[in-house]
């Protein structure tokens, strides 16, 4: 469903792998009951579809992600790359990220 409204076809894998995690964990409020007010939103234009993330490094252990309003999920996950090899090389990282949709249930990223 996602696809067809023009979601790429990874960014809808990850968006809906997090959803049924939820759904699995027992946290149905973060799962794929939630697919309904995404292509809500996807529809009226409030989830940018072709969001490309950038994510900066303002200082060695901080990273900044735009999400370019685009799926919370494949953000996450993106910025989850990039803080893992910062906290290896400075022993810490803190990421902060802004215009991102709903990030779902937090387990699937920790």
């Amino acid at each position: 469903m996602l696809t067809r409204l023009g979601v790429r076809p990874d960014d809808a894998a990850v968006q809906t792998s997090v959803w049924v995690e939820a759904d699995l964990r027992g946290q149905h409020s973060h799962g794929v009951q939630r697919l309904f007010t995404m292509l809500g939103r996807v529809r009226n234009g409030r989830v940018n579809v072709a969001a490309a993330p950038s994510i900066d490094h303002v200082a060695p252990a901080v990273l900044v992600a735009d999400g370019q309003d685009g799926l919370g999920p494949p953000v996450a996950f993106a910025v989850l790359e990039l803080l893992a090899e910062s906290a290896r090389d400075n022993g810490i990282a803190l990421a902060l990220v802004r215009r991102s949709h709903h990030l779902g249930m937090l387990a699937p990223y920790v």
